[in-house]
């Protein structure tokens, strides 16, 4: 839903000052209509009645007269037009292109594969200022954000970043050309140059390229093939079968396994809360063990609010007291 942009003033406007507040109504209801239905200022004949609700038709057409006299608004072929509608309310074209990209931002938190796979390219650590970000914060500088590299460009592995808050409100909506900034390699790329260059691998940009893309498939299937056994429990616990490499990336990181007790009786105590409508999870397998989520209490356990536990307190007596009547 569009908003309609009113500028303080407009009670004062000489158009519609000496009309009065019925005059400067109409003005702002045909403002409402052209927005919902996005029209770009045009107001045909026989929407008339929807303009103004309750307004009777001969005093609407007495002030949309006036309307065209002052020249706040002016008469068409098929109906009336609201003088510079264009010039400081959005276009169609303009609302619906934000719409799209509404949608589209939305969507890329429910792609849990796509973030995961972003997550462990990027090693949780800022593409832009190379500093190591954390999930856990949700609004510090050095809190984690995703960030289109391309602004409004696609939900794809190759134009989505981690980024640090900080870089990504200084980027705001430009490419890092524009905002001077530059998009630095992906860590666990940095990772495996210097691994090469520490096996003495060749200096030639295209052999380092095969090498490392070779080394890190191996390095991948041999991950996949050889799962500590902590791991391999907690993954046929958690219900969410996506993003494994990340989530498997994160356990040794955060050096999980001499946890994975207590992990996997978290998981457990924690399951019946988990589900959420559709058969949906709060967050994918990396994400909920960053944030130590096995540690959470129960819902079902934690305190109630007095005023809440009042209520409910009085809920049952009520029932207690018509359950013997």
């Amino acid at each position: 839903m569009p908003w309609v942009k009113i500028d303080d003033g407009m009670p004062h406007h000489p158009k519609l000052f000496a009309g009065g507040a019925s005059l400067r109504g109409m003005f702002l209801d045909g403002l409402c209509y052209c927005a919902r239905n996005l029209t770009d200022g045009s107001i045909p004949l026989n929407a008339l009645a929807l303009v103004s609700p309750g307004t009777p038709h001969k005093m609407a057409l007495r002030l949309i007269g006036d309307l065209v006299r002052v020249g706040a608004w002016a008469v068409k072929d098929d109906g009336w037009e609201i003088h510079d509608y264009l010039k400081y309310q959005p276009s169609k074209e303009q609302v619906l292109s934000e719409r799209e990209w509404n949608a589209r931002r939305r969507g890329l938190y429910s792609d849990t594969s796509l973030l995961g796979e972003v997550r462990s390219r990027d090693c949780d650590s800022c593409r832009y200022c190379g500093r190591e970000v954390s999930w856990k914060d949700r609004r510090g500088p050095r809190g984690a954000t995703y960030d289109h590299v391309v602004p409004r460009g696609p939900n794809t592995v190759e134009n989505i970043v981690v980024a640090c808050r900080a870089c990504n409100s200084g980027k705001s909506g430009r490419t890092p050309e524009q905002a001077g900034m530059q998009l630095r390699q992906p860590k666990s790329e940095l990772d495996a140059d210097l691994n090469l260059s520490q096996n003495g691998a060749s200096s030639d940009p295209a052999t380092r390229t095969r090498t490392r893309t070779r080394t890190r498939t191996e390095s991948s299937t041999r991950e996949e093939g050889a799962l500590s056994p902590g791991f391999d429990r907690f993954w046929a616990l958690y219900p969410t079968k996506v993003g494994k490499q990340a989530a498997l990336d994160r356990w040794r990181k955060d050096n999980l396994e001499p946890k994975a007790a207590a992990i996997a009786a978290g998981l457990e105590r924690t399951m019946a809360y988990l589900t959420r409508e559709g058969g949906k999870y709060e967050c994918n397998p990396a994400t909920w063990l960053h944030e130590g989520r096995w540690e959470d209490q129960p819902r079902d356990l934690l305190p109630l609010a007095p005023k809440t536990q009042g209520n409910v307190d009085a809920a049952r007596a009520f029932v207690e007291r018509h359950r013997h009547a």
